[in-house]
């Protein structure tokens, strides 16, 4: 259904208007000559044949006038109106260089058409102004869109080529996005899939649950600013694989609730490996050196132990785990420390250094023969000292009672 109702309804919209127009005029042109005859009667006391006579005489004069004027006053106000509603009709089928028509002579039909024009152009100029914003705006959009593109395809590059697993959350919907990179380390061939939290922890032991968990409700809560944790997930050959996880929050709403929550995983399972063999090396090389006599201890170039075997805690009355982290001069006493800053400058030049000194420990006085060998790195500098203090005490006493009874 048309708005502006069909054409055959806008030709008779004039036509209607001067047809109420001289009907009204007619009727009353026909009221007021009956109230004439009824005064003339009254007043003259006409018989009522003459007053008929009268009475249809003049209306018949009058309404022909009043239709007339009715019909040409119609006209006047009716052509005005529909030229005005063919200039609407052409502004509704887009067209901008419309013109509405004088008022036909009249001053105030005038400054209606007049007022009308002036609001239509009006209307067209803010109308070409929203149009010049729309399409700068359109064209921000697109260079932003576009910007936006160039930077998500660098972004993905820069993860590629770093082994970087994007995943990105949204806590509304309990969704999570994971790139490409997730797919190859579970070992898969999907790509960049969606799936839930729900099913995402699934593959998580469910012992390491607890420890992920209070993590992320961590940064939701906006506790701490990001969180960075080691976990494990199981691939789809079933063989777990060690991820760092690391996320933070990039969107909360206005009463702080955090909304979406992104972050990368990388896999790390060769580190751990590594540090699992390490520790196990370390722990033969500890009950290896538990079982020599000799105290042994490994200390960096500040004098700070790094390891120290059974022995050594023995000797000098320090727990093992205290030890690790102490210096010298808190285990050896001030004139052990000052021994090996002397010996430092050979050992950094990756020499090694072999001493005697006495040492008095809880009351009981020791000749121990030092000996000092620098660890060297992969570039052959000394990253740390090796140190092994024999008791020579009993060899030395020996020695004395033999030079003794020598003399």
């Amino acid at each position: 259904m048309e708005r502006n109702g069909t054409p055959a309804q806008k030709e008779r919209r004039p036509t209607r208007l001067r047809t109420r127009l001289t009907l009204a005029f007619a009727v009353f042109a026909l009221i007021v000559v009956t109230g004439l005859a009824l005064l003339a009667w009254y007043f003259w006391k006409s018989s009522p044949g003459q007053i008929v006579s009268v009475l249809v005489t003049a209306g018949i004069l009058v309404v022909l006038v009043a239709a007339m004027a009715g019909y040409l006053l119609a006209g006047r106000l009716a052509l005005p109106m529909e030229l005005w509603a063919k200039a609407a009709d052409r502004i509704g089928l887009g067209e901008r260089d419309v013109t509405f028509p004088a008022g036909g002579g009249s001053y105030e039909l005038s400054r209606v058409s007049a007022a009308l024009q002036s609001m239509f152009t009006r209307l067209s100029e803010k109308e070409e102004a929203l149009q010049d914003r729309i399409q700068a705006r359109t064209a921000e959009l697109e260079a932003a869109t576009e910007a936006l593109r160039v930077e998500r395809e660098r972004l993905s590059n820069a993860l590629e080529g770093s082994r970087l697993a994007y995943w990105d959350l949204d806590l509304e919907t309990g969704e999570i996005r994971l790139s490409a990179e997730w797919s190859r380390m579970l070992g898969t061939d999907r790509g960049e899939f969606t799936t839930t939290v729900q099913d995402l922890l699934k593959i998580v032991p469910e012992e390491e649950h607890a420890e992920v968990s209070s993590k992320v409700f961590a940064v939701l809560k906006g506790e701490v600013p990001h969180y960075d944790i080691d976990h494990r997930v199981r691939r789809d050959d079933g063989t777990w694989l060690w991820v760092r996880s690391r996320g933070r929050v990039t969107l909360r709403d206005s009463d702080g609730r955090a909304e979406r929550l992104v972050g990368t995983n990388v896999d790390i399972t060769s580190r751990k490996m590594q540090e699992q063999e390490q520790r196990a090396n370390e722990e033969r090389l500890r009950h290896v050196m538990d079982g020599v006599s000799s105290c042994i201890c490994q200390v960096d170039l500040a004098g700070r132990i790094l390891f120290a075997n059974k022995r050594y805690t023995e000797f000098f009355g320090v727990g093992e785990r205290a030890v690790t982290g102490l210096y010298i001069a808190n285990v050896a006493g001030p004139a052990g420390a000052e021994a090996f800053q002397r010996c430092l400058p050979r050992l950094i030049r990756g020499e090694e250094v072999t001493y005697e000194r006495e040492l008095e420990v809880r009351g009981e006085r020791f000749v121990l023969e030092v000996r000092l060998v620098p660890n060297r790195d992969g570039q052959g500098s000394t990253e740390s000292v090796y140190a092994t203090l024999t008791d020579i005490t009993e060899r030395r006493a020996e020695e004395l009672r033999s030079r003794g009874h020598a003399a």
